[in-house]
């Protein structure tokens, strides 16, 4: 299924169904009626047009034109059809649409379209006893030229609002993708089943390698103690030493203060580099190279 937007004139697809129950002469007549500016006022609400028709008294006539609604559990069928298709859903809740959305209906047992005009109820307020009159005919032309600017208010005449189509629709969406979120397996390094790993115990073996965490803290503290002076550089003799002179001398070496840092620490992230990637991390992209920044950038804030 390729589903589209822009499908052919909905308005003309309302038309063939009239022109096929009949009503081509009087549709043909009341066009004209239509145009002139007659219909005074129209509502569309679930499966419900009602409006207000001038004719030749003072008084307009009252129009209602029902068509018949489709049940709960034949909109729940639907719904789910079309939210279990990402394309077809993404469209609908666009507020378009679809080219094949009809289908979506027959395979539920039900047609978007009325077939007979068994689906439509009419009344008319005028003595004319025709059914459907020329006020109602003319609703039937306005109802036409509203499919051509909206083609949802057929969903509307079909007893699903706007509002509750889209809201129902990305519920569905919503749960399907959870599930579907639920199916997948779980990318932690698990024991010998998942149904009898520890949670605890994964957790406490995800970072685990054979060196103790300690060892390689103290590793890197040891090359720095290393270098630190044997013993405190005073004068000739410790009883004429000038105390200035051993304050101002107590922490100098030879060497360089950037030479008391360990070689470990220059090397960004290195217990990372010791510890490696986890288990499940793929080939590409690199582990190192993408968390690397981010541990610099966090260290840099401490």
């Amino acid at each position: 299924m390729n589903p589209t937007t822009q499908p052919p004139d909905w308005s003309e697809r309302w038309t063939r169904f009239l022109l096929a129950h009949g009503l081509e002469n009087r549709l043909q007549h009341d066009l004209r009626y239509a145009q002139q500016g007659h219909v005074l006022d129209i509502e569309i609400s679930k499966n419900c047009i009602t409006a207000r028709v001038q004719g030749s008294r003072p008084q307009p006539y009252l129009v209602e034109i029902r068509v018949k609604a489709f049940p709960p559990e034949i909109w729940d069928t639907i719904l789910t059809t079309i939210a279990s298709q990402a394309v077809l859903s993404a469209i609908m809740l666009n507020g378009e649409m679809p080219e094949n959305i009809e289908s979506i209906f027959h395979e539920a047992g039900v047609s978007l379209f009325p077939q007979t005009l068994k689906e439509i109820a009419t009344a008319c307020s005028c003595p004319d006893s025709a059914n459907p009159c020329k006020h109602i005919a003319a609703i039937f032309y306005i109802l036409g030229q509203e499919f051509a600017k909206n083609p949802l208010v057929i969903f509307l005449l079909r007893g699903k609002t706007r509002e509750s189509l889209l809201s129902d629709l990305m519920k569905k969406r919503m749960a399907l993708q959870q599930t579907a979120l639920l199916k997948q397996p779980t990318s932690l390094p698990l024991a010998e089943s998942p149904e009898t790993a520890d949670p605890a115990e994964v957790i406490r073996n995800y970072w685990q390698t054979d060196d103790k965490l300690t060892d390689l803290i103290f590793a890197t503290a040891e090359t720095s103690l290393l270098k630190l002076p044997t013993s405190l550089p005073l004068a000739e003799s410790p009883e004429t030493a000038d105390l200035a002179e051993v304050i101002r001398n107590y922490w100098q070496t030879d060497d360089k203060l950037t030479d008391l840092i360990p070689a470990t620490a220059k090397t960004s992230c290195q217990l990372l580099h010791n510890l490696g990637k986890p288990p499940d991390w793929p080939d590409d992209p690199d582990f190192i190279e993408v968390m690397e920044p981010i541990y610099t950038h966090v260290s840099n804030c401490f």
